[in-house]
């Protein structure tokens, strides 16, 4: 990269930058959360840094079941520096939405220069719901960061490093996604990736992946919490695996009815 491609890609990063601090980050602890689940988040995040149990999550006192901790731990880590507030149950939200932003950013940049990077980036941070979700204090965009990572480096390894460069990183996104949302972190990429070879017959890859440096990596990360929370409270994962990831598809019943 000569000068001048150093001197855009700088201006366009900046600019990127620029205009998502402003869409995510511009008044975000000045109105009050929005129930029911900004104030659920802010409250089940408290009573963690309360009660001191960073495993499994209450509200009220009483066992909440429908979803995993790292969002939380976010929060309650926030609430730890912060203080009580509005800005600390959405600054996760909006540090995953610049996060997002910059890798889609660096991705439009590696496959078509700055000039794409840059609009990539600048649609994106613009984009209505995009912009409501970076400022909302729920899980959803801390996902969206993590699911989007996966892919575009999965992407990018399979263009540039396949069967050679690290693919750890994949798994790595992988598993935090499945901390902050559960199995939808695994099954949904998997699915985007198997139906993507699928249609290009490149089956080959997929022997490339490293299953093994992959099992390791999630059973480390994601694993270890999910058999914690499990000793801690058979109930809990039971509860989440089951009512909240496949009941939710097929029944409807009181406290897990999507209609």
């Amino acid at each position: 990269m000569n000068l001048s491609q150093r001197s855009h890609l700088n201006a366009a990063f900046l600019l990127v930058i620029l205009v998502s601090c402003a869409a995510f980050f511009y008044g975000l602890g000045s109105y009050g959360l929005w129930d029911p689940d900004e104030g659920r988040s802010g409250l089940i995040a408290a009573e963690m840094l309360r009660s001191g149990n960073w495993i499994t999550l209450t509200r009220h006192g009483e066992p909440y079941y429908d979803k995993p901790a790292l969002y939380f731990w976010l929060v309650a880590v926030g609430f730890k520096l912060l203080g009580l507030g509005e800005l600390a149950v959405r600054l996760p939200s909006a540090l995953a939405a610049t996060l997002t932003v910059t890798a889609v950013f660096f991705w439009g940049f590696a496959f078509g220069g700055s000039r794409l990077g840059l609009w990539a980036g600048l649609v994106l941070a613009s984009s209505m719901e995009f912009v409501a979700l970076g400022r909302f204090g729920n899980t959803d965009m801390l996902f969206t960061f993590f699911l989007t990572s996966a892919l575009l480096y999965f992407l990018w390894w399979k263009e540039h490093a396949c069967g050679k460069g690290w693919v750890w990183p994949f798994y790595l996104f992988l598993a935090c996604a499945c901390l902050t949302k559960g199995p939808a972190g695994l099954l949904l990429p998997s699915l985007i990736i198997g139906i993507s070879l699928g249609l290009r017959n490149r089956w080959e890859i997929a022997r490339q992946i490293n299953l093994a440096q992959g099992a390791v990596v999630l059973g480390l990360v994601a694993g270890s919490w999910y058999l914690l929370a499990a000793l801690r409270d058979p109930e809990y994962i039971k509860t989440f695996l089951w009512s909240h990831n496949i009941l939710r598809f097929f029944a409807s019943r009181d406290g897990i009815d999507h209609p």
